[in-house]
C-alpha cells in the first residue's frame, strides 16, 4: 500500500509539472508597438515627396492619306512645337486643288452673268438662286481641297522628344495612322502619393509649389486618381510650368508643398508597421493587447504603404497597443508576455 501511495504521489507531481510546463509554453513572448499618429490641421503648410514624370505620349498622324516623301526627324530628336515632321507627296492633291479652283472661277463668272440678267428681270429668281447655290458648293469644295493640300505637311503639335518612328519614307499611310510618337515635354507632371487623411480635404488644397535645386516652381493641380487595384490609395498629378530648364528633369525627386485651407481639421493619420498586419482572406487585421495581457483580433481598413508603414484608415484610434511581430501563431483571447515596450528613441516603435 505504501508503494502504491508513493507511486500515486509521483504521478501527481509529474502531472503538475507538465501543466506548469504547458502553461509556460502557451504564454508567448511578443513585441508590441503603438500606432504613430499625425494630426494635420487646416490653414497649414504640408510638404510631401514627389517625382517628376514625362508628359503623355502623343501619337502624331496625318489628317489625309498618301505616300511619305520626306521625314525630317529620327528617334531621340527633340522637336519644338510647330516643327515640320514629315511630308506626303502632294502632286495629286495639287492637281485636285487646281481643278477645284478652275471650277470655282468658272462658276463665279457665271454667277456674275446670271446676276446681271436677274437684275434686268431676264431670268427668274429661282434660276439666280440655283446659280448662287452652285457657287457656294464650289467654294466649299475649294476650301476642302486647300485643307487636304495643307494636311500633306505634318507639324509637331507639341514640344517633345521623338520616342518612336512608326512610318518611313516611301510608305503609304492612311489618315490617322501614327507616323511618330512624341513624349510631350510641354507639360511635365509631378506625381505625389497622397495620404488618405489629406485626400479627404482634396478640395481644400491650394498654393502648390515644387522645390527643385533650391528653386521654387508653381504647380497646377491636374487630377487626383486612385492607384490601380486600390480604392484607398491615391496619386495627385500636378503640372510643372513650361520652362526650358525643366525639359530634362524627368525622374527627379522634388518636394511638393501646398496649403490646406478650410474649416475642419484633417482626420488623424494613423501609421503602423506592415509586419503587424495579419490577413484573414483579404481582410487585414491587427492583434490588440488588452490590460489583462490578453489579445483580440481587430479588423482594419488600410491605405497607402510607405517605407514599411501602413496607413490605417479605419479600425484604430491611435491609442491601442498592438502586436508588432510574430502575429501568425497567435489566437483570440491568448495571454502573452510583452518583451519590448515603446522606446523613447523610436517613437511609434516603427523601426
Amino acid at each position: 500500500m505504501r508503494k502504491i501511495g508513493f507511486m500515486t504521489m509521483v504521478m501527481l507531481l509529474m502531472l503538475c509539472s507538465c501543466r506548469q510546463a504547458t502553461n509556460q509554453v502557451s504564454t508567448r513572448t511578443v513585441v508590441v508597438t503603438h500606432p504613430e499618429t499625425t494630426v494635420i490641421k487646416n490653414d497649414c503648410e504640408v510638404s510631401l515627396p514627389g517625382t517628376i514624370k514625362e508628359g503623355q505620349t502623343v501619337q502624331v498622324s496625318f489628317k489625309t492619306s498618301g505616300q511619305i516623301s520626306h521625314l525630317n526627324v529620327k528617334e531621340g530628336d527633340y522637336v519644338p512645337k510647330g516643327h515640320l515632321i514629315a511630308v506626303i507627296d502632294a502632286a495629286d492633291y495639287q492637281i485636285a486643288l487646281n481643278a477645284s479652283q478652275a471650277q470655282y472661277t468658272q462658276l463665279k463668272n457665271e454667277v456674275e452673268r446670271v446676276k446681271t440678267l436677274y437684275e434686268r428681270n431676264s431670268i427668274s429668281k429661282n434660276e439666280y438662286e440655283k446659280a448662287t447655290a452652285g457657287l457656294e458648293q464650289a467654294a466649299a469644295d475649294l476650301q476642302a481641297k486647300k485643307n487636304q493640300l495643307q494636311y500633306t505637311r505634318l507639324y509637331s503639335p507639341t514640344s517633345g522628344y521623338v520616342q518612336r518612328i512608326d512610318s518611313h519614307v516611301g510608305e503609304m499611310v492612311n489618315a490617322g495612322s501614327t507616323v511618330v510618337s512624341l513624349i510631350d515635354v510641354e507639360r511635365m507632371e509631378v506625381e505625389v502619393e497622397l495620404p488618405y487623411n489629406i485626400y479627404h480635404q482634396r478640395d481644400n488644397l491650394k498654393n502648390f509649389v515644387a522645390v527643385l535645386d533650391g528653386k521654387k516652381y508653381p504647380l497646377t493641380k491636374l487630377n487626383i486618381i486612385p492607384k490601380a487595384g486600390s480604392s484607398q490609395q491615391y496619386t495627385m498629378l500636378l503640372a510643372l510650368p513650361s520652362e526650358k530648364s525643366l525639359k530634362e528633369t524627368s525622374g527627379m525627386n522634388v518636394e511638393v508643398g501646398f496649403s490646406v485651407i478650410g474649416d475642419n481639421s484633417i482626420q488623424p493619420e494613423i501609421m503602423i508597421p506592415e509586419s503587424a498586419i495579419i490577413y484573414d482572406g483579404s481582410q487585414p487585421n491587427v492583434w490588440v493587447l488588452k490590460s489583462d495581457s490578453t489579445i483580440f483580433r481587430q479588423p482594419i481598413k488600410t491605405g497607402t504603404v510607405i517605407d514599411g508603414k501602413v496607413n490605417v484608415i479605419q479600425g484604430l484610434n491611435g491609442n491601442e497597443t498592438i502586436i508588432r511581430s510574430g502575429v501568425v501563431m497567435l489566437h483570440d483571447g491568448e495571454k502573452v508576455r510583452v518583451l519590448q515596450q515603446k522606446s523613447s528613441t523610436n517613437p511609434g516603435g516603427l523601426l
